[in-house]
């Protein structure tokens, strides 16, 4: 199995703030079967959690400091023994700092998603700005430094604001293996997004205030709401009246409607003016390394993809038809009409100049074997290094 890489010069990254990505693709049984057990996945990966073939990577794996809130089975002789709960201690201070996932777009099999889904990871790099997020007013915490025990009111907004927050999803719709695919999706992210808690929260009030933008077709059909790869704004808003393409990041989501100060209330916002990569890797990089089990500060599901991890490269033998993707635009994929530039009404493959007509040159455009078997970019974003060796193989590209 071979690699793809691009390595942009010192200070003249890509920004990956929108994009358009059009790309044709199958996944052999094979690999569907070893998605599923997690064969070959990271250390960690469970059956039932599966393991993800990446498509692309924008950016290596990113290093996240966090400070932890850690439970009973972290032994600290200054906060030892809580005497409010020895059951539910709570240590505050400590900072702990793992890597992340890269920015991804990837294929997941498990068996929450038997029938395979995409799933879509944007690593802004930006942390977001909360104030008065807390546990509430009967969590018991000790103070790591001075090792005073408290039932009072914990802000968690400092904890919060460390982490580099994402544009995380699965999407439910299926990708069938040993089919063909045409996978189009486009994001725009430029307008960040915000949510806002309450103490007295309830099913009256909209708690997302402001949101970004994804767009998707699979097989020249368009999909929307909890079948985009990301976390949809109706889903974590008690009034269901956001679009079906509004989405928001990972921390502004999980926020929503949560616990706030009762004094000066909970806001939750994420700036996305730019989000530069210094590179590109095809499938994905030649490993990952998979983030520590441990209780954080910050829920898991807020950090990276939990227990599930990127399966190696080597053993993500995904089939590729043509790819490109284009930077600093988007478009309604879903649409019919932005359709009909990659894809016609019998479900073959438009013309490449047809869609470069009304976008320009991607960034990135690989097509045809000798292409992908060299790292060719017909693109402008510069040739890619080949590790390894690329095989081809035979298919006819159409729905």
């Amino acid at each position: 199995m071979g690699l793809l890489n691009l390595t942009l010069p010192s200070g003249s990254p890509l920004d990956i703030t929108k994009a358009i990505v059009a790309v044709w693709f199958r996944v052999p049984s094979a690999v569907a079967t070893a998605l599923k057990s997690g064969t070959g996945a990271a250390a960690g990966t469970s059956a039932t959690s599966g393991a993800i073939a990446p498509l692309i990577c924008f950016g290596p794996q990113q290093t996240i400091t966090v400070p932890e809130l850690t439970f009973p089975d972290y032994t600290d002789a200054l906060c030892t023994p809580n005497p409010y709960n020895p059951s539910s201690n709570f240590f505050d201070g400590v900072t702990s700092s793992y890597l992340g996932g890269p920015s991804y777009i990837g294929i997941i099999y498990n068996s929450s998603l038997p029938n395979g889904g995409l799933v879509c990871n944007i690593q802004t790099g930006n942390d977001p700005t909360l104030v008065g997020q807390y546990f509430g007013e009967t969590d018991v915490v000790c103070n790591h430094t001075t090792g005073q025990w408290s039932s009072t009111f914990v802000d968690q907004s400092s904890a919060y604001e460390t982490v580099a927050d994402s544009y995380f999803g699965f999407g439910a719709a299926p990708v069938t293996p040993d089919q063909i695919h045409l996978l189009l999706l486009s994001w725009d992210l430029s307008n960040g997004c915000s949510s806002h808690g309450s103490p007295s929260g309830g099913p009256d009030e909209n708690f997302i205030d402001s949101v970004s933008k994804m767009y998707m077709s699979l097989d020249d059909v368009a999909k929307t709401g909890n079948d985009l790869p990301a976390t949809w704004a109706n889903r974590v808003s008690d009034i269901q009246g956001w679009g079906p393409n509004d989405i928001v990041s990972r921390c502004v989501g999980a926020l929503a409607n949560g616990n706030a100060d009762p004094t000066v209330g909970m806001t939750a916002s994420l700036a996305t003016s730019s989000i530069p990569i210094g590179s590109v890797a095809i499938p994905g990089p030649a490993s990952i390394t998979p983030s520590p089990s441990r209780s954080l500060a910050i829920p898991r599901n807020l950090l990276d993809d939990g227990n599930t991890y990127l399966l190696p490269t080597p053993g993500s033998q995904i089939e590729f038809g043509p790819l490109r993707v284009w930077l600093g635009q988007s478009a309604d994929v879903g649409s019919e009409t932005v359709r009909r530039l990659f894809v016609d009404a019998e479900g073959k493959p438009v013309a490449s100049a047809t869609a470069e007509a009304a976008f320009g040159a991607p960034a990135i455009k690989l097509a045809g074997a000798a292409n992908w078997q060299n790292g060719t970019n017909q693109g402008t974003a510069g040739n890619f290094t080949k590790t390894g060796t690329i095989n081809g193989y035979s298919a006819t590209l159409g729905l």
